[in-house]
């Protein structure tokens, strides 16, 4: 086995190795703000798309509170009856 072929035997590994950490490094951090989109790695369409169900979960919150205050005043109604 000449050294040409030996290396690149030895390159194959050593680049998988760069390639996945390379891959999975990134997953794993916390924004240092919370709020600032543009230091993300992840797309401006993921943050959207994140940005869209947090109002709809605070839409159905207030629908929650509006419907659990109508259930205890149609309670109180009956009560009285």
């Amino acid at each position: 086995m000449d050294w040409l072929s030996l290396l690149i035997l030895l390159i194959c590994p050593i680049m998988m190795i760069f390639m996945m950490k390379g891959m999975h490094g990134g997953h794993g951090h916390k924004h240092a703000e919370k709020n600032n989109k543009a230091a993300c790695c992840h797309g401006n369409e993921q943050h959207q798309n994140n940005d869209a169900n947090l109002n709809e979960l605070n839409e159905i919150k207030e629908q929650n509170k509006k419907l659990a205050q109508e259930i205890e005043n149609l309670k109180n109604t009956h009560a009285v009856e």
